[in-house]
């Protein structure tokens, strides 16, 4: 038999089945991993920013490649007869050959790419790291004008798009929508947005995008209005030696997969995302040294390397001040930094207490790691919409839902599956594409959406669930709104990896299920939802002025 563990490969159904069963098995030995890796290698302060220390398992693959390996074992131990072993690098090919070792099999590994990470990596991300330093130093200098705060604020961390302004030059706030509306009219004036900047990748689109900051009415604090050409210098120079700080690499299962870690290592250096980190942590130096007064912080919580940053600055620069995460959305437990550990605690990468949207069965998932870090429950900024939303008994259901994720791969499994499945006569199939892609962007890099079956929507969810009869998406918060409104979830199965469902554990199983093949896609069409409602308050708490004011009374 032919095992293909490669990214971009195909399992079987059973075999996706079962690597989907180890994962969360695997997750436990994988923070346990990281932890030691963190213990050998003293890592301390900015090191805290690179890719292999952060558990984001949407970036790094370390957690993807020991799940396959797991896989691997798993048939090997139940004596299955494995033939062929396809790899997509030479660093996975190195684990497998050692566990084929291990259990006496002759299969052969047949590894079809080269490392993951290119020889002239580091130029590469040297030139891109270059390029965008140079811009977002630049245009600042040129383009003044933006307002600076000269009172007190309240820091409220957040991402900014290149479409979010709307075209009356309207900030489109997509992570705290109704926070300031609902503040005490003192605290209203206090509260900036700080934004990291994300998906900028043309000039045109900087100077669009600082003039429209310039001319907002909502106060936005730009870290580059503050930062100086030397710390763009600084901060290219540390991407290059923060990443070989990590030098002691512990086993895992008793094999050795330094080759999948140095990867990691090797795409790091240099890199922009690891510079725009370390800028993160720069400004608040500047913050300091320019006399800007820091209230508190709230952190749009990912325990991504930008919120790494974001907390260490802190620490280190307003020590004083106290910080709360905002984990305001929904995702499956693979995402394994959003458990914080022990480890991240004590070397002050998180912030003082996090709040969650989705009650006491999100907070136990997010803390059974760090009991010690104050959990609440959070205001559901980004559903208020959802907890509105009442159905229309004489609405048709007529549209199958295609809530694609802001992964490429994923979201062309999805269009895929749908392009394969026989739905009965009148059937619309609807995508609603992940908004981090403007809608000709998106086309172009899925060019399958113009498939005359698909129609592309820019209407709220809440508008097309009206008409909805089943949704289609991955690990999504879409997934639970659609389920407190009544609406049945079909979960893409991953073919290539492990499933990620947000829903599983939270989620009773009769409003929800899996798809791997067009016939479970069948299936779920077929299929009738419950005829009792999910209680959406059990998931999502309402944003009020009481339930704001909680949220925002923190302190050290």
């Amino acid at each position: 038999m032919e095992l293909d563990l490669r990214k971009i490969g195909r399992l079987s159904v059973k075999h996706a089945q079962e690597i989907t069963r180890l994962e969360p098995l695997v997750r436990n030995e994988y923070n346990d991993f990281i932890g030691e890796l963190i213990r050998l290698n003293t890592i301390k302060e900015l090191v805290w920013l690179t890719r292999v220390t952060c558990r984001n398992t949407y970036i790094s693959m370390i957690h993807d490649r020991m799940c396959r390996l797991a896989l691997l074992e798993s048939l090997l131990q139940s004596e299955t007869s494995l033939k062929c072993i396809i790899v997509d690098d030479h660093a996975i090919g190195e684990a497998v050959s050692q566990m084929l070792v291990r259990y006496g099999s002759d299969a052969r590994v047949d590894v079809h790419c080269i490392s993951r990470a290119h020889r002239f990596q580091l130029l590469l991300n040297l030139i891109k790291s270059l390029y965008f330093s140079l811009n977002l130093w630049f245009w600042p200098k040129v383009l003044s004008g933006r307002p600076n705060p000269k009172e007190p604020i309240i820091y409220l961390d957040n991402f900014l798009l290149v479409d979010n302004f709307d075209a009356t030059g309207r900030l489109k706030d997509r992570y705290y929508p109704g926070l300031i509306e609902n503040l005490p009219s003192e605290d209203q004036k206090k509260a900036w947005y700080v934004p990291t900047l994300h998906g900028f990748r043309y000039p045109k689109e900087l100077i669009r995008m600082f003039r429209q900051v310039a001319n907002s009415e909502t106060p936005i604090l730009l870290k580059e209005d503050y930062l100086y050409a030397f710390d763009y210098l600084q901060a290219i120079l540390l991407s290059v030696i923060l990443p070989g700080k990590i030098s002691q690499i512990p086993r895992w299962r008793s094999i050795n997969i330094s080759a999948i870690v140095k990867d990691e290592i090797n795409l790091d250096r240099g890199s922009f995302a690891l510079v725009s980190a370390i800028l993160g942590f720069l400004s608040f130096k500047r913050f300091r040294q320019k006399g800007l007064n820091i209230l508190k912080v709230v952190d749009w919580f990912e325990n991504q390397i930008v919120d790494r940053a974001l907390n260490l600055g802190v620490k280190k620069y307003y020590p004083d001040v106290p910080t709360k995460g905002c984990l305001g959305f929904v995702v499956s437990g693979y995402y394994a930094g959003l458990s914080p550990t022990q480890f991240e605690l004590e070397g002050g990468s998180l912030p003082n207490a996090i709040d969650v949207i989705g009650g006491d069965m999100y907070i136990q998932e997010r803390r059974k790691f760090c009991p010690e870090l104050p959990f609440s429950a959070a205001p559901a900024f980004r559903f208020q919409e959802t907890m509105k939303f009442k159905q229309n008994p004489d609405a048709e259901k007529n549209i199958v839902l295609l809530a694609l994720p802001i992964l490429i791969d994923e979201s062309r499994e999805i269009l895929q599956l749908a392009l394969d499945t026989k739905a009965e006569e009148g059937t619309r199939w609807v995508i609603k594409h992940h908004p981090a892609y403007k809608r000709d962007q998106f086309i172009s890099l899925l060019p399958e959406s113009k498939n005359k079956i698909f129609e592309l929507s820019d209407k709220p969810l809440a508008d097309l669930f009206q008409n909805t009869r089943l949704l289609v998406t991955t690990a999504s918060s879409t997934c639970l709104e659609a389920v407190v409104s009544g609406i049945p979830v079909s979960i893409l199965g991953s073919r290539s990896g492990p499933t990620l469902n947000p829903l599983e554990g939270i989620v009773d199983e009769k409003y929800w299920s899996v798809c791997y093949t067009c016939e479970h896609l069948q299936e779920a069409l077929a299929h009738k939802p419950p005829n009792q409602p999910l209680n959406v308050s059990d998931y999502l708490m309402d944003v009020t002025p009481k339930t704001v004011h909680q949220f925002m009374e923190f302190n050290q």
